[in-house]
Parts: C-alpha cells; structure tokens; sequence
C-alpha cells in the first residue's frame, strides 16, 4: 500500500482569513495530486507571534471547540477525503498549548496533541505562550523534530540547535520515513529558512 504525504510551505500574514484561504488553497491542490495525509505549516492561522513577550497575544488562543479554523478544515478533510493535522493555539480553562488537531479523513478530530517540548531563545519566547505539557494527550505517531532526537538518542533536555528551531514532524509505524517542516520567516534580526 502507498500512502501520499504532502508538506506545505506558506508565508503567513497577520489576517487570520487570509491564512485559512491559502492553506485551505494548497490542501486542495496538494489533495488533486494524490496527497491523503497534508500537514499545514505549525501556528499557521497568523504570523509566528512567540518573538517577544507580548500578553495582548494571550488573546488569539481559543478553545479548539470554538475555533472557526478546525470546523472549516474538517469540513475541508471531509470533503477531499485527507487526514489534516492543524497546529493551532488553544485555550483550555487557564492553560494555553501548541496543539494539533488531528482531522481525520472523515472530518472527525481523532484527538489532539499538546507540544511538550516548549523552547525558548533569542526570537522564541515560547515558554511565555504555551503551557508545559507532562504527557501527550493522544499519541498518533505525531511527535516535534525535538521530541523525536530526544527519543532516539535518549536524553531529556538539550540545547536546541538551529536547524531544528519551529519545525514538526509527522510519522507513524506504517511511514519509515520523517516528514519535517520548517517555517521561513523573518523575525527582527533571526531569518529563518528551511525546506522540506
């Protein structure tokens, strides 16, 4: 059996409208050329907002129940008939995560994934935005680049390096492979680059 895997690659903008237009663009495209599972760049619904600490930003989480981008997109992975892991910044009670929800190829969510491995240095201040998280909440084979490498070389913390910084990475026991996305970006001063 062949699975298709497509990672997309968008520059954001501080419309949350536009965002959702253009992902839900490169899904569908990516979809009419064979893709069943598409991963959407992470925090993709406005522009990487973790640079500085900033609490007015506190305000963009919201309950994955009540975001109008996870409705759309189930809607959208119903339709085409893909599995969507959305990164989004959600809300719950008091505590704000770096969360994927995973949108199943019938528009359900199969759950949900809280970043655990939170970073922070010069132009990610995530520590300030996002929650600690000690155990998933679903485990799905979705896993951060630095999860994964801590995994593999079994150690608990280390330091980041660049190459690593804001990327995600989809795999599953049926994948051998990693599929890994990087944000490109200007931050200030940092220029992030990557590919896929």
């Amino acid at each position: 059996m062949t699975l298709s895997l497509a990672a997309i690659q968008m520059s954001m903008s501080d419309s949350r409208d536009d965002n959702v237009a253009k992902a839900e663009r490169l899904v569908r495209q990516a979809a009419s050329a064979g893709a069943r599972i598409i991963l959407i760049p992470e925090l993709f619904e406005n522009e990487y907002f973790c640079k500085e600490h900033d609490a007015v930003q506190h305000q963009r989480a919201m309950s994955i129940d009540e975001n109008p981008t996870v409705s759309h997109f189930q809607k959208v992975a119903a339709e085409l008939n893909v599995v969507l892991p959305l990164s989004v910044y959600e809300r719950a009670g008091n505590a704000l995560f770096n969360t994927v929800v995973m949108v199943d190829a019938d528009g359900s969510c199969m759950g949900v994934y809280r970043k655990s491995h939170i970073p922070d240095g010069p132009g990610y201040s995530e520590k300030f935005y996002f929650s600690p998280v000690v155990t998933p909440d679903f485990a799905c084979g979705l896993r951060s680049t630095e999860e994964l490498v801590l995994a593999f070389v079994g150690i608990n913390g280390f330091l980041r390096p660049p190459a690593l910084w804001h990327c995600k990475v989809l795999s599953a026991f049926c994948i051998p492979q990693l599929l890994v996305v990087n944000r490109k970006s200007q931050r200030g001063t940092l220029r992030v680059t990557g590919s896929a």
